[in-house]
């Protein structure tokens, strides 16, 4: 588990910090793209989450958490399940996580929903914008994902800044990053790009 938590939810004797919201854990495969309009209006989107070996201990406890806060009748044995809800219905975006607890009673088993709000960080709500656009527009997703990954390069963060790219009809990715006073330039390259194992090739011209 990660040492930093994002956030802590609940209180203070039964709360729990709940996983940082990264691409690795939105499984977007299993999205109703139904609810996700052109304009970008998201009307009750919920996105599965996938628990990562450091985050397998901050599932567990929010799910407990969720547990406990909703579920007044007996749990029925599970396994661990949290999604998060995104929603544009208030007039403003809200974040929720969700988990579906079955529970006992006389009639058998029933299962209920239950959600806490949730506060993303400026980092998170751009992960999040990210995969929404990988649901929308994979092939703007692509294009987008791979410009972070060429940015985070240790030749061009904090140095170069961004000034155009595109994946060609080849299926590489290029991309130009200049200095604030235009006098270097870095070339990035990405052979067919949507090949995981492409790695990024960098060119400088200039003094």
């Amino acid at each position: 588990m990660n040492e930093q938590k994002t956030e802590y939810i609940g209180g203070k004797t039964n709360g729990a910090y709940r996983p940082n919201i990264t691409l690795n854990i939105l499984n977007t495969g299993k999205v109703d793209k139904s609810n996700i309009f052109e304009d970008g209006f998201c009307d009750n989107v919920s996105i599965p989450l996938i628990p990562t070996e450091d985050e397998k201990v901050s599932f567990e406890f929010t799910f407990c958490y969720l547990t406990d806060k909703c579920s007044g009748q007996d749990v029925y044995p599970q396994p661990v399940n949290l999604s998060l809800i995104i929603d544009d219905n208030s007039g403003e975006r809200q974040y929720y996580l969700s988990a579906d607890i079955i529970v006992e009673d006389w009639n058998g088993t029933t299962t209920e929903c239950c959600i806490e709000r949730i506060n993303p960080t400026i980092q998170e709500q751009a992960i999040i914008e990210l995969a929404l656009l990988k649901i929308t527009n994979p092939e703007q997703f692509l294009l987008k994902y791979t410009r972070l990954q060429v940015a985070q390069n240790p030749k061009i963060m904090n140095r170069f800044g961004f000034y155009n790219d595109c994946i060609d009809k080849n299926g590489n990715y290029r991309s130009t990053w200049v200095t604030e006073d235009k006098q270097l330039c870095i070339l990035g390259y990405v052979e067919n790009v949507k090949n995981e194992n492409s790695k990024v090739q960098l060119l400088q011209i200039g003094a």
